[in-house]
């Protein structure tokens, strides 16, 4: 299946991940699968109020692994087409991207809710009960401190931009 996509490129450049890559097959199956779960899990825990230490470590290490899938993309090649070979130009790559889905990706890892309750709690007084740690004050201002994780949402968004992985598996 790789095979004849290897004989295409004579003389790859350094420091570029090449659609062929099966390390790259591999990262871009397992950023689906995170992309599932948080596509599954966020807006039941957006709905519910569900926040603890735990689960914010488990969306700070997914971000993680996001921010790395967000860097990454700036080094990888572009994929060919019918009217076109396979990208290497680092200049075209970057412009693409930006052109295109960095702005979502950049959207669905910033951390607007932490930001945002960090903020709020920090600067201003909402209430005066011990709940206001986790922004359940019982008033309306606890709907504006979730409204940012709406963003994390975006992150489904990604799902169309990685229906190239399952391309790139037939």
């Amino acid at each position: 299946m790789f095979a004849n996509a290897f004989s295409k490129h004579q003389k790859r450049e350094r420091c570029l991940i090449y659609q062929d890559n099966t390390k790259k097959l591999y990262w871009d199956i397992y950023v689906t699968v995170l992309l599932l779960f948080i596509v599954n899990v966020m807006p039941y825990h957006i709905a519910f109020k569900i926040g603890s230490p735990r689960w914010r470590m488990v969306y700070n290490l997914i971000d993680l692994f996001f921010l790395i899938d967000l860097i990454m993309v700036f080094f990888t090649t572009l994929p060919e087409t019918e009217r076109s070979q396979e990208i290497t130009d680092r200049r075209k790559i970057v412009l693409n991207y930006l052109t295109t889905w960095f702005m979502i990706d950049f959207c669905s890892i910033m951390p607007f809710d932490t930001v945002m309750t960090s903020y709020t709690l920090g600067k201003l007084t909402i209430c005066e009960t011990e709940k206001c740690d986790t922004g359940d004050c019982g008033s309306g201002v606890n709907v504006l401190l979730r409204a940012p994780k709406i963003t994390k949402v975006l992150r489904g968004l990604r799902l169309l931009r990685l229906v190239k992985v399952f391309k790139l598996m037939k």
